[in-house]
């Protein structure tokens, strides 16, 4: 699954390097006019690169149903922050300083960073790829609860939830013909009505590919699967006309078809693949997609700018702007967030340690408690 994050991650640098970009970045971007200065040629090639943040989902359904066996709730939950809470602390401070560099307000960046390091369901983030954060965590929490309520076990009525949810949304949306804009829908984002499906075809498949295929599970797939296609088509569709173009909608949903396919083959892939790349590199590689992820938008287009204002063309200057994300994810990755991670569990010890002394009654009381 690591090679096929690597690929998903890839798809939405391509979409916001290739075809965002060109039409004037992001919100803490605009006023850097250079910007704009991408090739639109590129458009057609990239547009559809967002359909990798679905793949995300599916891989992150499937990851964390594998995760969530045979541990508490309180466990899962903790497991959970330890991989989410210090990279995105790591990469919010960096993307921060870079846009202070870039002369962004400093109070306003404070304020975005202070949302995203507290991560905040709604806006304000300090880069806008932090909108995916919120709906993983909702989920997380919805599997959390299901663990304390019901056991891991359960996790495919969980799905089957999800699913039923987002064909709900999915029904409305069809009827009335009209869907609410991504600005406007934040709440139902949260609350896993567009995305849950994918959610749920993770948990299938974790549950096909380890204990087998069953006749609920199979509908559970093609139910989640044509609702992701629903969602992806309805996407391209409003994509390709804010792009100005006449892009096919077929591209993304067979990139997510691909990618299903290559998902339930991960068993037979996996040897092959391991015998060709070495498995510590490719953990890196999958570990590395999340800072990537957060990285690459704000922090990667100012890179970009500035090698611009230095002379460089637009495609060198992209091309160094990729691979100096790509360094500063697998830094990240490698060494930086594990150091990180460390210190907050060994800070996190020693203060319950501290509590666990200061509310320890004084041994004068307990002597005298006895003696009553």
């Amino acid at each position: 699954m690591d090679l096929l994050r690597v690929a998903s991650a890839l798809l939405v640098v391509a979409f916001h390097y290739g075809a965002a970009f060109a039409l004037g970045g992001s919100y803490n971007s605009k006023g850097w006019a250079e910007i704009a200065t991408l090739p639109r040629e590129w458009i057609p090639y990239s547009w559809f690169g967002w359909v990798g943040v679905e793949v995300f989902f599916v891989i992150s359904g499937l990851v964390i149903a594998g995760s969530a066996e045979k541990v508490r709730a309180g466990t899962f939950l903790a497991r959970r922050a330890r991989r989410l809470v210090p990279a995105a602390w790591l990469c919010a401070t960096i993307t921060a300083l870079v846009l202070i560099g870039m002369g962004n307000a400093p109070g306003h960046v404070f304020y975005q960073w202070a949302g995203s390091a507290a991560f905040l369901p709604v806006w304000p983030w300090i880069d806008a790829s932090y909108w995916t954060l919120g709906i993983e965590i909702s989920f997380y929490l919805l599997v959390a609860l299901t663990i304390h309520v019901t056991g891991a076990a359960r996790l495919e009525g969980l799905a089957w939830l999800l699913a039923l949810l987002s064909l709900g949304y999915y029904s409305v949306v069809l009827a009335i013909g009209v869907a609410p804009h991504a600005a406007d829908r934040r709440w139902l984002d949260l609350a896993l009505l567009p995305h849950g499906a994918f959610f749920a075809l993770g948990i299938f498949a974790r549950a096909i590919l380890t204990t087998g295929l069953r006749p609920a599970r199979a509908a559970g797939v093609l139910l989640c699967v044509l609702l992701g296609l629903v969602e992806i088509v309805g996407g391209a569709a409003g994509g390709a006309h804010a792009f100005g173009i006449t892009g096919s909608q077929a591209v993304p949903a067979f990139i997510f078809l691909a990618a299903m396919a290559i998902v339930f083959a991960a068993p037979i892939l996996q040897a092959p693949l391991g015998r060709v790349l070495p498995p510590r590199l490719v953990t890196l590689l999958g570990l590395a997609t999340y800072p990537l992820y957060l990285l690459h938008q704000d922090a990667g287009g100012a890179l970009f700018v500035l090698l611009q204002r230095a002379g460089l063309a637009p495609i060198p200057a992209l091309m160094l702007t990729l691979a100096a994300v790509i360094g500063a994810a697998l830094l990240v990755a490698g060494l930086l967030e594990p150091a990180l991670r460390r210190w907050l569990v060994r800070s996190a010890g020693a203060i319950r340690s501290a509590l666990a002394g200061a509310l320890r009654p004084a041994p004068i009381f307990l002597r005298e408690h006895s003696e009553r």
